[in-house]
C-alpha cells in the first residue's frame, strides 16, 4: 500500500502559485483597474466640436452654440471621463486564474496529482 503525499496531505491538490489560491489575478490588459483609456479622445475627455471644427465660433463669426466656444465638447464615446470600462475583465480588474482555471487549486507538484508519496 503506498503512503500519501508528504505535501498534499494525499489530496493530490496544492495552492496556485499564480493566485494564492484565490482563482483570480490583475487583468493584464488594464492592470487591474477595470478601466483604458478611451482611443478616441485619448483620455482628455474631450473632443474637437464638430459644429465649429474647434474655432469656437460659427460663420458669422459669433459663439458656437454646441460647444460655448470653447471649440471642444464631451467626448461622445467615453461622455466626458477619459475611460472606458475594459472589454477583457468587464470592468471588474480581474480574470479567472489561467494556471488553475479559477479554482485556486492546482496538481501538486510533488505526486502530479496522484496523492500517493
Amino acid at each position: 500500500m503506498s503512503e500519501s503525499c508528504f505535501y498534499c496531505g494525499g489530496t493530490g491538490k496544492e495552492q496556485c502559485i499564480d493566485c494564492n489560491g484565490v482563482g483570480k489575478v490583475d487583468c493584464y490588459d488594464c492592470n487591474g483597474s477595470g478601466k483604458k483609456q478611451c482611443r478616441w479622445c485619448y483620455g482628455d475627455g474631450k473632443v474637437e466640436c464638430s459644429s465649429c471644427g474647434g474655432s469656437g465660433h460659427d460663420s458669422d463669426d459669433e459663439e458656437c452654440i454646441l460647444c460655448y466656444g470653447d471649440g471642444k465638447v464631451d467626448c461622445y464615446d467615453c461622455l466626458g471621463s477619459g475611460n472606458k470600462q475594459c472589454i477583457w475583465c468587464f470592468g471588474f480588474g480581474e480574470i479567472d486564474c489561467s494556471r488553475c482555471n479559477g479554482s485556486g487549486e492546482q496538481d501538486c507538484f510533488y505526486c502530479q496529482g496522484s496523492g500517493l508519496g
